[in-house]
């Protein structure tokens, strides 16, 4: 994800771009960025889960090593449980706070492919069965006591402001708590999704007119114009003889347009908040619950380690959980 930001295309090899792209990888490993993005997950995190894997089987082996007086090199694992030569065998969970006492085993070996029992096998997913049958608990789906319940109106285009508001009828109608003003748009507050959701769209808002151009066709024109002279015949690569090769030969020449897409998943933006005197919960689906939690404690006043992020599944995402606004808009 990291190298995505980078501004190097994906076919530069250059030892500038190679440079770069370590160098992002090692800040965010310094920074401790928890997060998925890009179809990323498989290609950024396999080795090092493996080797976190590892480390964790050796460390708790160790427990019960340290536990029951059998060399660790005589224990194996399977199923979630450390197994002892005269057949008994010990849960992970037994295990477990043991060995967080103990420094962790990183001298380990990684298990040869052909010892593999999961990997590289066709596997059920566990939510299969939850998915398929609507039975699925999201986000969206969490119910509290004593919860209120708010939805917030933005402005449509991206990055533009809130002028002005009329909210009279809202603040009259049954249920409305309280009106919210956020930086981009109106919420309300009410005791339940209906009411809030009524209330909100009941507000007359004087939209602020964002910077880019407002329609698929003006966007188009600002790229067309873009074509000028120096940027004409640019390449980001250069193998081959193109000019030798279309030489006696026919040419064929397209011109493909694909338009912007909204980032729009079938479950809608959301969050669940409480805050206490010192705490700050967060239940939400998202790719990015470092973030979050970095960005509420800010918000809150809050110690970041008194900030829990409850990451509940998603329904989809399509990149917009890459984003924190709503979360924010919830504190």
């Amino acid at each position: 994800v990291m190298n995505e930001g980078l501004p190097f295309a994906a076919v530069d090899n250059s030892k500038l771009a190679s440079t770069a792209r370590d160098m992002g990888g090692a800040i965010s490993k310094i920074m401790g960025m928890q997060m998925t993005g890009g179809s990323s997950t498989v290609p950024d995190s396999y080795e090092k889960l493996r080797q976190a894997g590892a480390v964790a089987r050796e460390t708790l082996k160790e427990a019960a090593a340290q536990r029951s007086g059998t060399p660790r090199v005589k224990l194996k694992t399977k199923n979630g449980r450390v197994l002892f030569p005269d057949g008994s065998s010990v849960a992970y969970t037994e295990l477990a706070a043991d060995a967080a006492q103990l420094k962790p085993v990183s001298d380990v070996a990684l298990r040869d492919e052909r010892q593999w029992r999961l990997l590289g096998k066709k596997m059920l997913r566990s939510d299969i069965v939850a998915k398929s049958t609507g039975t699925e608990i999201y986000g969206i789906d969490l119910v509290m006591d004593n919860m209120l319940y708010a939805s917030v109106r933005s402005n449509p285009g991206m990055g533009g402001m809130r002028l002005n508001y009329d909210a009279g009828r809202a603040k009259a109608m049954r249920g409305v708590k309280k009106i919210v003003e956020t930086r981009d748009g109106v919420g309300v507050i009410a005791d339940n999704t209906w009411r809030a959701f009524r209330a909100v769209n009941s507000i007359d808002i004087e939209w602020g007119q964002p910077d880019y151009p407002a329609s698929s066709k003006e966007i188009w024109d600002v790229l067309a114009n873009s074509f000028i002279a120096e940027h004409k015949n640019s390449r980001l690569k250069n193998l081959g003889d193109v000019e030798t090769a279309q030489q006696n030969s026919s040419v064929i020449e397209a011109e493909y347009r694909v338009p912007y897409l909204a980032h729009a998943p079938l479950e809608p933006m959301n969050a669940v908040v409480l805050v206490g005197d010192d705490r700050l919960d967060i239940w939400t689906g998202t790719q990015i619950p470092g973030f979050i939690q970095d960005h509420a404690a800010k918000l809150s006043g809050i110690d970041k380690q008194n900030v829990f992020v409850h990451v509940q599944p998603m329904g989809g995402s399509f990149g917009h959980r890459l984003e924190f606004s709503y979360a924010m808009q919830a504190r």
